[in-house]
């Protein structure tokens, strides 16, 4: 590629002549890159594609073929400001940056890009916006070059800004000179660091207490229960989960969780995935995971019966706990899903508003059997209030009509009267707009705990950007917090970030590796066991352990 590499330097610096004596003066630049929410963990893993040295201004086109071939790999974070410094003040009207597009390797153009300049480095006037010329889910590889053009003006600073959504590959920016100067900077817009409206600090979706209930569903401490065919919930396991356990007396003394959310594990046995990746799961699976819930004396059963026991412990006959339930994701991958009112079922795109239709008769399906069968049982000791989005990202680069699949079933769980949650992973697709997408309300998960090399920075900055963005997050525990001394300290970091930023306020998730809690609670060594009254402590006196 170092033939064709040379040829676009030959037309960047030659090209001026046809068009009005404007010449590239941007080649060779120095350039800062600036990550809009800094992390460790993120970092290191762009080591993987690194800029060598002065890839993003050496007038050198990288080989779409090759991420190797001068390309400048970034990885979430947010996003990116990338500042050039031309030396000095100098006229110019054009800028254009060149990205990479690739989904299938998880390399995405970005949606939008700003453009924006400086006269001192520290005032930045906007410059103008360009939006993607395709749609996100077109397959590469491509390249996307992003062009503004704009009135002569002066400045010594040029900066491209960009959100990043798993990975974004760049290899070049490039500013086009001008001879006169018909205007001046400071006319302009002035923004911040944040990126254009997208960005810009949300008005919280959630002001008053009455919102944050009514789209929580009335929970406000809610803890994943995974169960199917690999566990079942029995009402001993329930016991230290519906109240405060006293493990010598056995005896509920107090409430705990108030809300409770059943989902599948990822996989059934035999290899079938509930989510988007692996083998596609269909109606018999579906099924399945239904007929679990409902089994005699255990899961929602068993939940019902072991808030009896605490409603009797606390004398209190009103109570009851309110229950969540994951809906499947209905994969495209999935060409014969079964039959549902007389009609079999396909999810492949080769028809892709068919396809559309079908992934949404599944789950209007889906749902029906449970409000039914929740309804049959007549638990007089559980409220469903909720669904949930199994799934934990929403990909608008893979699968076409992804947001339109998920307001359609947001309206499906609406003409129920229940309300419709999401729990993304770290900076998802989609997390900045899950309430555009029909979401009622969403916590993302920090991804701290499971990540050796993540920082507590990881918990700081997950926390700034569930408060911009208007979610919530999630408390996240597996079995080394009772082995290793670290990650009980990162668990402890976990209830501290949240108290401190005002999530228990809100709807909090609270995922577990199964029956953590109630293992601790169980525990007869006091280091398990303290585990269980940190929850205790935080969920019911706000306290955090130090």
């Amino acid at each position: 590629m170092k033939r064709l590499g040379l040829l676009f330097l030959i037309l960047l610096v030659l090209g001026g002549e046809s068009q009005g004596m404007e010449q590239v003066i941007s080649l060779g630049a120095n350039y800062e890159v600036l990550q809009m929410t800094p992390d460790y963990d993120f970092t290191k893993k762009e080591q993987v594609y690194p800029d060598k040295g002065g890839y993003l201004t050496d007038g050198k086109a990288g080989d779409p073929l090759n991420l190797h071939d001068g390309w400048v790999g970034y990885m979430r974070a947010e996003g990116r400001h990338i500042t050039l410094d031309l030396k000095e003040s100098k006229p110019f009207s054009k800028v254009s940056a060149r990205f990479l597009h690739n989904p299938s390797l998880g390399i995405l153009m970005p949606k939008e890009v700003e453009f924006s300049a400086s006269l001192d480095g520290e005032n930045y006037y906007r410059l103008g916006n360009k939006k993607a010329s395709k749609p996100l889910y077109t397959q590469g590889p491509e390249v996307e070059v992003y062009t503004i053009e704009v009135i002569p003006t002066e400045a010594r600073y040029v900066r491209v800004s960009f959100l990043v959504d798993v990975w974004t590959f760049i290899d070049e920016i490039t500013v086009w000179g001008s001879e006169v100067v018909s205007t001046e900077l400071s006319t302009r817009e002035i923004i911040g660091d944040s990126f254009g409206a997208d960005t810009a600090a949300k008005v919280d979706l959630l002001q008053t207490p009455q919102a944050r209930s009514s789209a929580a569903g009335g929970m406000n401490h809610m803890v994943l229960i995974y169960s199917g065919d690999k566990f079942n919930w029995q009402k001993m396991d329930f016991l230290p989960y519906v109240g405060y356990l006293n493990n010598e007396t056995f005896v509920l003394e107090d409430y705990l969780f108030d809300g409770f959310l059943f989902l599948p594990y990822g996989t059934t046995q035999d290899g079938y995935s509930f989510g988007h990746a692996g083998k596609p799961s269909n109606k018999e699976k579906w099924q399945n995971y239904l007929d679990s819930l409902f089994l005699e004396g255990q899961n929602l059963a068993a939940l019902n019966d072991a808030v009896g026991v605490l409603k009797k412990s606390l004398a209190d006959s009103d109570y009851k706990a309110k229950v969540e339930i994951a809906i499947p994701y209905p994969s495209s991958k999935q060409t014969n899903f079964g039959e549902i009112d007389g009609e079999q079922l396909s999810f492949s795109l080769r028809d892709q508003e068919k396809a559309l239709k079908n992934r949404w008769k599944a789950v209007s399906w889906y749902v029906k059997e449970v409000v039914e069968r929740f309804d049959q049982n007549n638990y007089e000791n559980l409220e469903l209030v909720a669904f949930y989005w199994f799934e934990e990202n929403i990909s608008h680069s893979t699968t076409p009509y992804e947001t339109e699949l998920v307001r359609g079933v947001s309206q499906i769980v609406h003409e129920n009267n229940l309300v419709f949650h999401w729990i993304p992973f770290v900076q998802a697709e989609n997390f900045r707009s899950w309430n555009e997408v029909g979401f009622d309300l969403a916590m993302m998960q920090p991804n701290y705990f499971f990540h050796p090399d993540a920082k507590e920075e990881r918990l700081e900055n997950n926390a700034l950007l569930a408060k911009k963005y208007g979610l919530s997050v999630e408390i996240e525990v597996a079995n080394r917090v009772f082995t290793s001394e670290d990650y009980r300290n990162r668990f402890k970091a976990y209830l501290r970030n949240a108290l401190e930023y005002g999530f228990n306020k809100s709807l909090l998730g609270y995922y577990q590796e199964t029956m953590l809690f109630g293992n601790a609670a169980m525990s007869n060594d006091p280091e398990k066991r303290e585990i269980y009254e940190w929850v205790y402590q935080f969920i019911r006196n706000e306290k955090a352990p130090e």
